[in-house]
């Protein structure tokens, strides 16, 4: 009997085992994109800090401007790209969390049949 409880209940927990490894598996994702991302323009940042250093007269001046309007098309393209990036991963997520939450609906439904009916059963008649 209390081995039979104990299944049931390793059952009912499935489905939250199944929708928590989802969770961590997406936060895992998520959160090494945005280090990628902050680490990418951090480093862009510093590397624009130390061209601004190099400048010492009106050609390295213009030079420098010249560039930075280069890069803020690149970075626009590049924030452009992240929020894909983002979208996508968002949609994959939820196309994932719609399938774990089908299959966790039928689980425990299940359960909760099988439950009914062998409380049914034990039932003095």
């Amino acid at each position: 009997m209390q081995d039979q409880m104990m299944n049931q209940m390793q059952e009912m927990m499935s489905p939250v085992r199944k929708l928590n490894a989802l969770m961590l598996d997406n936060t895992e994702k998520l959160v090494s994109f945005q280090l990628d991302r902050v680490r990418s323009y951090a480093d862009l940042g510093i590397k624009q800090m130390r061209a601004a250093l190099e400048v010492n007269d009106s050609k390295s001046l213009q030079s420098f401007m010249s560039e930075q309007t280069k890069l803020a098309s690149t970075l626009s393209q590049q924030l452009t790209d992240d929020a894909k990036t983002l979208a996508t991963m968002g949609e994959q997520f939820g196309k994932e969390l719609q399938k774990v939450s089908k299959e966790n609906i039928s689980t425990l439904q299940q359960t909760a049949t099988q439950t009914a009916t062998q409380a049914a059963s034990r039932k003095p008649a």
